[in-house]
């Protein structure tokens, strides 16, 4: 009798926890992206003072507003060494860096932000994109430099 109720109550307990998890897992990728402004994000970010780069190993992932400027131009060497330094930290494919070759200029909150743009984007935004026109950027911060955080731009809506 004991054994029976307690695989009721286990059989339950599983039944909860996968609803639980269908209702509350994320369907996609992009709704893990958590939605917040360019400067709050770069309010909390920890100091780069004493080094000349800072890596994240983390998952950093934000849906921003913010403005196309209408400029854009190669990466620095300093963001292209963070880029393959993230991506040697996490192990991941070592041909991402190759990708971002060049950042476009986004304002927010009355601040000019530089960010990497994949190659796969840089084309459709050029097309779609006008000076001033407002954009939604699915960003990841992946560290920074002593100039500037380095957030890589995968997905933008308008």
């Amino acid at each position: 009798m004991i054994a029976a109720n307690l695989r009721l109550d286990l059989s339950r307990a599983l039944i909860c926890f996968v609803a639980l998890l269908l209702f509350t897992v994320p369907t996609t990728a992009w709704e893990h992206y958590l939605p917040e402004t360019l400067d709050k994000i770069v309010a909390g970010l920890p100091s780069t003072e004493g080094s000349d780069y800072l890596v994240t190993a983390g998952s950093f992932s934000y849906r921003v507003r913010a403005s196309y400027v209408g400029q854009h131009r190669s990466l620095s060497k300093d963001t292209q060494t963070v880029i393959r330094g993230w991506v040697d930290s996490l192990r991941l494919d070592p041909e991402i860096p190759a990708a971002f070759v060049e950042e476009f200029a986004f304002e927010a909150e009355g601040k000019t932000y530089w960010l990497a743009i994949q190659k796969p984007l840089m084309q459709p935004m050029l097309e779609d994109l006008r000076p001033g026109m407002p954009v939604d950027l699915y960003v990841q911060w992946i560290g920074s430099t002593r100039q500037a955080p380095v957030f890589l731009v995968n997905r933008f809506d308008t």
